[in-house]
């Protein structure tokens, strides 16, 4: 078998950014009372239109130690270990901005990384709109996404299996197209077992997600 190659997603797939900002939103009287699978749109101050504004949004993004403390999703922190002791190589492909950071984006993307234990060859800044062009360039095998546009767009360039993981907000999304596989979290090892055929693999995690299902998805 040919050297697999393969691009995560970081934040809403290996980060939980949008259950650490709805919680910090909530400390500051925004959102009370709302649950995250309620958030059905992945820009979560459109989710319940005219409680909360961009700024209140970015006010959180610019908090000291925001970014270095979101919670990272155990089973695909997993997932992205055990490919890379496959031999996959591992690119984490984020659309995170400068404007949204206090401090380097890069330095502190990295430090999580480093602190939750990721290892990956590759960290690129790239448009949500532009990830299909950078699987093609790179010629990835495999994507894993959680915004519904993105995960369309990289199947429709044929040449990359396109990972939707599940989340509140995008359950409307059409799946009509092939190469877009709606995986949960919890049975996310179902990819891995079709291309390395390990019928054991992922026993441990798949124990730990389902008992920590609700807390992340």
């Amino acid at each position: 078998m040919d050297k697999l190659q393969g691009g995560f997603d970081l934040d809403g797939v290996l980060a939980l950014t949008q259950q650490s900002l709805l919680k910090e939103l909530q400390t500051r009287g925004f959102y009370i009372g709302r649950k995250f699978e309620d958030v059905r749109t992945w820009e979560i101050e459109k989710a319940f239109p005219g409680e909360i504004t961009v700024k209140n949004v970015m006010d959180v993004f610019h908090t000291p130690k925001f970014w270095e403390r979101i919670e990272a999703c155990p089973f695909l922190l997993a997932g992205a270990k055990n490919v890379s002791e496959k031999g996959v190589e591992l690119h984490i492909v984020t659309a995170r901005a400068p404007n949204e950071f206090i401090g380097n984006v890069e330095t502190i993307t990295r430090k999580w990384l480093w602190y939750n234990g990721i290892v990956y060859n590759k960290l690129a800044f790239v448009k949500a709109s532009d990830k299909h062009k950078y699987c093609v360039e790179k010629k990835l095998d495999f994507f894993i996404e959680d915004r519904g546009d993105t995960a369309i767009s990289i199947s429709n360039t044929l040449s990359c299996c396109s990972y939707l993981i599940d989340t509140p907000y995008n359950k409307n999304t059409t799946t009509y197209f092939p190469l877009v596989v709606r995986k949960s979290r919890v049975y996310f090892q179902d990819f891995y077992r079709k291309h390395y055929g390990d019928k054991n693999c992922y026993t441990e995690a798949k124990y730990e997600a389902r008992n920590t299902a609700s807390h992340y998805e």
